[in-house]
């Protein structure tokens, strides 16, 4: 309750004075007008807290003194007005009511990439390439990344806390192959495709063949070859 008092001006035609109660009715912040800083706002793996400005019959109110802020609980998923910040009364009866403003926190855009091991090639079978892909981005492990050989998929494997997912393959038979990887996304972020390998050569463009070895011949063996040699050129010489 407030008051006021009117007093007769001195040498007036009036004297005396009255006093008047009257009530201060608190201010409504369902009515204020709530800005969040920040935005747009993308999944980042935490609670997204925006920044708020708070203003109310032209005046910027105080945080902490003509309101409290209340984050909501969602505000660490993605998806459509899924966050929100409440204001609340602050301490004191100058203000009543409460409001709550929601946002939308959109999916995050991971990367993916992709290397084969050993990178240059296989160079003999049999033989396993080891194919490692790296999702990089918020949130990254446990994530089911797919590995593809020749455009077909060959299997799925989970990535670890780095983001980092391996996936061997042991080739049947030498020739040139490629490879992929890809992740199809999920409630939080969006799916990601590896820049692929192409050309990876596996022995030498087939298998490997064995080696054979060559004896050695000795020193009669070779002079009767060089007599039988020599008696074959003298006889083509003879019937020409």
């Amino acid at each position: 309750t407030a008051t006021v008092t009117i007093t007769a001006a001195p040498g007036g035609s009036y004297t005396g004075s009255t006093t008047v109660n009257f009530t201060i009715a608190p201010a409504n912040l369902s009515t204020a007008t709530v800005t969040l800083a920040g935005g747009p706002y993308t999944y980042t793996g935490s609670q997204i807290k925006p920044a708020v400005t708070v203003t109310l019959g032209g005046a910027t109110l105080a945080e902490g003194t003509d309101y409290t802020v209340t984050y909501g609980t969602t505000n660490i998923e993605a998806g459509t007005n899924i966050g929100s910040v409440t204001i609340n009364p602050g301490p004191g009866d100058n203000f009543t009511g409460t409001q709550t403003v929601r946002f939308t926190i959109a999916q995050a855009v991971p990367t993916l990439a992709l290397a084969a091991s050993p990178p240059g090639g296989l160079p003999a079978l049999p033989g396993t390439v080891t194919l490692t892909a790296t999702l990089t981005g918020p949130d990254v492990a446990g994530k089911a990344i797919s590995f593809s050989v020749n455009g077909v998929t060959r299997g799925t494997s989970l990535t670890d806390t780095s983001g980092a997912a391996t996936f061997g393959f042991t080739p049947p038979a030498g020739g040139n192959y490629s490879f992929g990887a890809s992740f199809a996304g999920d409630t939080n972020s969006r799916s990601a495709l590896a820049a692929g390998i192409s050309g990876y050569i596996v022995g030498a463009g087939g298998a490997v063949p064995a080696t054979v070895p060559v004896p050695a011949l000795n020193p009669a063996a070779l002079a009767l070859l060089t007599l039988m040699l020599a008696g074959l050129a003298l006889r083509r010489r003879k019937n020409y």
